[in-house]
């Protein structure tokens, strides 16, 4: 018997569950677990991806060239800005099928783990997670290591290091060896994917404990909030005021939440949806904080380096970055179908954003040597960097990455999970074709998949009418 029944098949009015959801009165028992919504690709984030990769790049490049102050704060804060969405988008995509997980009801739970992976659920994450991130960067690694060198490194403690990504003892030795300044972005993200299925299971243990009289979603916003809260007082306390910028992983949480809920309820929040849906406030909104924070970094009749853009003004500039970033990612994942998304979920960006991982590693090693053999020219830098770095990527990607897919889609189909569509990290053409069952960006939220003219699946009779006009 249900634990939560008290006979005749009833649950009472209000009566928490053992996940924390809550129903909303008396009734019979459902015969059937509730319909379990895959979750949707999200086409526009590939082409943000790919952006941010290009803005970094550039931005990089043209740090080594004397450029004048003004253009050094306006480069260096959007290279910043372009960072934070990297960060914000893999706390979203990371975390959104963890949280997916752990919000639907028990009775959803097994049918749905069941396309996830089942019971080997934890196992096949963190390896998916391993495989995205180490074959192609040991392979980079190698290659960087046999041409230049590996740089600063002289003691096993520092192959290791660089080798595994961890930043202890010595950060340095991340920035100064191996792939230089690519790994320290890697060596901050690899503790929250070790920390996210930790902390998703946690939230869902306080679901069933102290917090059993809230739904799954309040569960997690209120546990996300609470850690966010506790690390800006912390960073204010310290004053270090510019490890805020790591807000934007667990604002990518968030977003993650609030996306899944709007998503399996059908029904979206009014105030994000009221922003949402007016892309071009969204846009000026990340233009706007940008220039401002460039504005104010930028210190007229001084010699303005990018460190001290970075030190400028920077509890005030980090507050404006991140939420310009969060009015930008707030549109693509929660708006209407728009010029932007459409812009951005495009085929070429999205064919592109295959490859911004492998870009994003080579481009240091590509940089450093055009500047040692050709100097400081901007255009060679920032165009060769660019293009070489791409070159480079697309190489690796058949040679490393596309090995790497077709194991990671057999070891998929023997624990029986179901590939979702757009899986970002493979190959555009080794991506796993749409299957019935996977929702597209848009369906009931008003139109077709954001960046795309494909449809979705036609309704069943028992679909509920898509909300707003």
């Amino acid at each position: 018997m249900d634990p939560t029944s008290t006979g005749g098949g009833r649950v009472p009015a209000r009566m928490a569950t053992v996940d924390g959801e809550t129903t909303p009165g008396r009734g019979p028992a459902p015969s059937a677990p509730p319909v379990v919504r895959p979750l949707r690709y999200v086409a526009a984030l590939d082409g943000l991806r790919c952006c941010a990769a290009v803005a970094i790049i550039l931005g990089h490049a043209g740090s080594l060239y004397p450029a004048s102050p003004r253009l050094i704060a306006q480069g260096g804060l959007l290279v910043v800005t372009f960072l934070l969405t990297f960060f914000v988008t893999s706390g979203f995509l990371i975390y959104r099928p963890l949280v997916a997980q752990q919000m639907r009801p028990r009775s959803a739970r097994k049918a749905a783990a069941a396309g996830e992976g089942g019971k080997y659920f934890a196992w096949i994450f963190s390896l998916r997670r391993f495989m995205r991130i180490f074959p192609l960067y040991w392979a980079v690694l190698a290659v960087k290591c046999v041409v230049v060198g590996p740089g600063e490194v002289h003691t096993i403690v520092d192959w290791f290091q660089v080798i595994f990504l961890i930043p202890v003892p010595d950060p340095s030795v991340l920035v100064n060896g191996g792939l230089g300044f690519a790994t320290w972005t890697l060596a901050i993200e690899l503790p929250f994917y070790v920390v996210m299925p930790l902390f998703a299971s946690w939230t869902r243990r306080l679901g069933r404990g102290w917090l059993r009289q809230y739904s799954g979603f309040q569960v997690q916003v209120l546990c996300i909030g609470g850690i966010m809260g506790l690390y800006t007082a912390s960073a204010l306390a310290a004053r270090a005021p510019e490890v805020l910028t790591l807000l934007a992983l667990p604002i990518g949480m968030l977003l993650a939440t609030f996306e899944v809920e709007q998503w399996q309820r059908r029904k979206r929040f009014a105030p994000i949806a009221w922003l949402a849906d007016k892309w071009w406030l969204c846009l000026g909104i990340f233009l706007a904080f940008w220039q401002i924070g460039a504005y104010l970094a930028y210190k007229p009749g001084t010699e303005t380096s990018v460190e001290e853009v970075a030190r400028s003004g920077l509890l005030l500039n980090a507050l404006l970055l991140l939420f310009g970033t969060i009015a930008l990612f707030v549109t693509i994942c929660f708006g209407r179908p728009s010029l932007l998304s459409a812009i951005l979920g495009s085929l070429p960006l999205r064919m592109v954003a295959s490859l911004t991982y492998g870009t994003y590693l080579w481009h240091p090693v590509v940089l450093h040597e055009l500047a040692d053999r050709y100097g400081e020219g901007l255009w060679v830098l920032m165009g060769g960097t660019l293009v070489i770095s791409f070159a480079l990527a697309l190489v690796t990607s058949l040679l490393v990455e596309a090995p790497i897919a077709v194991l990671r889609y057999k070891l998929d189909e023997k624990v029986g999970r179901t590939p979702r569509a757009g899986e970002a990290w493979a190959p555009l053409w080794l991506r796993p074709r749409r299957t019935g069952g996977v929702a597209l960006l848009g369906a009931d939220l008003g139109g077709a998949r954001s960046g795309s003219t494909r449809s979705s699946a036609a309704p069943g009779p028992s679909r509920p009418p898509r909300p707003g006009p």
